[in-house]
């Protein structure tokens, strides 16, 4: 029986295990990123402008097409209508004017032969979708940056938790190596309060991270779209190094950077309306064409009488006067593309700028990397050697506490070295990657 009553624990064991895993996500950062552009709604959204600014190309396109409407009608007249005429001999004639059923039947086709303005239209709504391209291009590569940058800092949160454990049960440790001291009349009552108090007061701090890691938990999920009830492991460790970038070729690589790329789309489409504008004056010609029937009866012989007319006509209209408009409207042209040229000159001098902090940054990070590495090692010899101080009972709780703390923040300062290093090098890639 015992037997059997270990077997099932281990079989509810194993079940529990299997369906509290299948909701449950472990992911890489690259991993974590590809979900994050597949499934982030914005990134849904944003898609959608594609497709909306296609269909406009294929309405503008539709103008250059012929235009043919198709119209027919039949009517039952439910009364009689007449015409009196006087004959020559003083007699009264009348003649009927409306048959008991009519139908006509047209058909009409339009022709843009030359419009400088609809054609000129066709370009500009070709630069629009381009430019909505590279919107959501940029898009995509902003929500990459901030959900990486997000992964790094609960990365962050999850290992500062691990120290701050580390630093709760060391502080426990302590206490309870002051408690056997007290317990061989070593050390006195105050001294073991003062331990213990130093050990609860570790605790807080704990679950104030705890609770901030489980909220940007919840943060990661709703930007990759997973659901909050699973269970989302990071698995990349937050000290790694980066390999060395080559810093001479990322100043080059700023002039294909996406933000400029949308600039220089939009200096060329202020280009293109001017150049637009300047068509007002030419002339349109246009093509019509156009086929009419009808025929009235009263025994629905439509064959019988009926009137058939077909016509074509080239029409030309050309601009005379527009009391101004036109030119007020090539002057707000001219300063829409003024207006987009300093938004690119000035962007691209942000963006050298945002590189330049970012390189230093980067460089500031490694350094304090090897510095605070250096001084946990530091605080570690310290820590040994005031614990073997404290068994001694030549210490006191101020000491031991004071280095406890310093190895704590020095792990903690090392933690935050390495998430300034990754987010100065998602900030260069950001800045530096070229449009795709």
């Amino acid at each position: 029986m015992k037997y059997i009553s270990e077997v099932c624990k281990l079989l509810c064991i194993s079940f529990f295990l299997l369906t509290s895993g299948v909701h449950a996500q472990s992911l890489s950062l690259q991993e974590f990123v590809t979900r994050v552009k597949a499934e982030n709604v914005a990134l849904k959204i944003s898609s959608t402008a594609i497709d909306l600014a296609k269909e406009d190309s294929k309405i503008a396109r539709s103008t250059v097409l012929p235009n043919v409407e198709i119209s027919g009608n039949f009517r039952r007249d439910l009364n009689k209508n007449y015409l009196f005429i006087n004959d020559p001999s003083g007699g009264l004639v009348r003649l009927r004017t409306n048959f008991n059923n009519s139908i006509n039947a047209s058909a009409v086709l339009n022709q843009t032969l030359f419009n400088a303005k609809i054609f000129d239209a066709l370009k500009l709504v070709k630069l629009s979708e381009e430019l909505t391209v590279l919107n959501h291009l940029n898009q995509v590569k902003d929500v990459e940056a901030n959900a990486s940058t997000m992964y790094w800092q609960a990365v962050l949160l999850k290992e500062s938790v691990n120290v701050l454990n580390e630093n709760s049960l060391l502080a426990k440790s302590q206490y309870e190596q002051l408690q056997k001291l007290f317990d061989k009349g070593v050390a006195s009552q105050l001294e073991l309060q003062k331990f213990e108090i130093l050990y609860k007061k570790t605790i807080p701090e704990l679950h104030r991270t705890k609770n901030k890691y489980a909220a940007i938990l919840n943060e990661l999920k709703l930007i990759a779209n997973i659901d909050l009830s699973s269970d989302l492991q990071l698995r990349d460790d937050l000290k790694t190094l980066h390999e060395a970038l080559n810093f001479s070729q990322l100043k080059v690589e700023i002039d294909n950077q996406t933000q400029l790329k949308i600039l220089e789309k939009e200096v060329e489409i202020s280009e293109k309306e001017i150049y637009a504008k300047r068509k007002f004056w030419f002339p349109k010609l246009d093509l019509a064409a156009a086929y009419d029937f009808n025929s009235q009866d009263n025994n629905f012989r439509f064959n019988k009488n009926k009137n058939k007319l077909f016509f074509a006509q080239i029409g030309i209209n050309i601009p005379i006067f527009s009391g101004g408009k036109h030119k007020a409207e090539i002057n707000k042209a001219r300063i829409k593309k003024d207006i987009a040229e300093q938004n690119y000159l000035q962007t691209k001098s942000v963006l050298h700028k945002n590189l330049e902090n970012a390189i230093h940054n980067y460089n500031t990070a490694v350094d304090n990397i090897q510095l605070y590495r250096e001084t946990v090692v530091l605080a570690l010899k310290e820590l040994n050697i005031l614990e073997k101080q404290l068994q001694l009972g030549v210490i006191t709780s101020t000491d031991l506490k004071e280095s406890r703390v310093r190895l704590k923040q020095a792990k903690l300062d090392e933690l935050n070295s390495y998430l300034d290093l990754h987010i100065a090098k998602i900030q260069i890639q950001r800045i530096t990657t070229a449009n795709q």
